[in-house]
């Protein structure tokens, strides 16, 4: 094993500790400037919105300390289900710009990332440190209308369901069957084939011309699995024929927290996100 390979974790361990650092200097700074909104609603969810959509963006540690700051605030009942279930006003804030600063930060990356927050990909644009370039971040979900439906249920069951399966194109009346059969016991191989069935299928709906050059980030429910190593269950071969649209491709759990995992890089793409 060469020596760039075995201290590529403490590099990555180093990154997350100076992102860290920033981010302490950074809450430091906050407390002396504009004070937060008293609540995390819809108008500061709108001010967040302008300000990472802006042409310049933002800068990456800004955006993950702010963020920090506004889920400590308080959210009424109806907005926080609402984020939850990806519903407007939240849905970009769930699907988007908390996966992607998450990646970003996971990853020890600094620069600026800007949300363009429209229907047109990419999701995102990543300006690394010292670069003058932009690479474009595309976001999309495998299992994400399960995961929709579980939510609906956190009002109503002191215990909501933890996993369920359903492919996202399944009818509505599959998932009210699930929802009346309640909790299910999951077999840790079923789990898994599940989870790397809707990984496949986002990966085919996103193969197009149009991501080209991109980063693909899969949102999936890796908690289901909190310890199994997903790199070697979903990785894809560099040399496959036909090569993704994309440069690099990772699949990343729930949370700003959530830790993402690379399934793919194209040859002479290491290390670009």
């Amino acid at each position: 094993m060469s020596a760039g390979i075995s201290n590529e974790p403490m590099r990555r361990w180093l990154r997350r500790l100076v992102h860290w650092l920033r981010a302490v200097v950074l809450s430091h700074r906050a407390s002396s400037g504009p004070a937060d909104p008293a609540g995390f609603d819809a108008t500061a969810l709108a001010s967040l919105y302008a300000d990472v959509s802006r042409p310049q963006g933002v800068d990456l540690d800004e955006l993950a300390a702010r963020l920090d700051r506004l889920f400590t605030l308080d959210r009424s009942g109806t907005d926080l289900q609402a984020y939850r279930e990806g519903r407007k006003p939240w849905k970009r804030l769930r699907e988007e710009v908390v996966p992607v600063t998450a990646l970003l930060v996971g990853r020890g990356r600094q620069g600026r990332v800007r949300f363009p927050l429209s229907d047109s990909p990419p999701d995102a644009w990543f300006q690394p440190a010292g670069r003058a370039d932009w690479i474009g971040v595309e976001a999309t979900g495998a299992l994400i209308r399960s995961q929709r439906e579980l939510a609906k249920d956190l009002p109503n069951h002191v215990v909501a369901s933890g996993f369920r399966a359903l492919p996202d194109q399944a009818p509505q009346k599959a998932f009210d069957a699930a929802r009346a059969r309640g909790r299910l016991l999951h077999s840790r191989r079923g789990v898994e084939r599940s989870i790397a069935e809707a990984v496949a299928t986002a990966l085919e709906r996103k193969n197009h011309p149009k991501y080209q050059g991109q980063i693909l980030l899969v949102n999936a429910p890796l908690e289901a699995l909190p310890a199994h190593d997903w790199s070697s269950s979903l990785s894809l071969p560099r040399d496959r024929d036909p090569a993704p649209p994309f440069v690099q491709i990772f699949v990343q759990g729930e949370g700003a927290r959530a830790r993402p995992v690379e399934i793919y890089a194209r040859t002479g793409a290491d290390g670009l996100i």
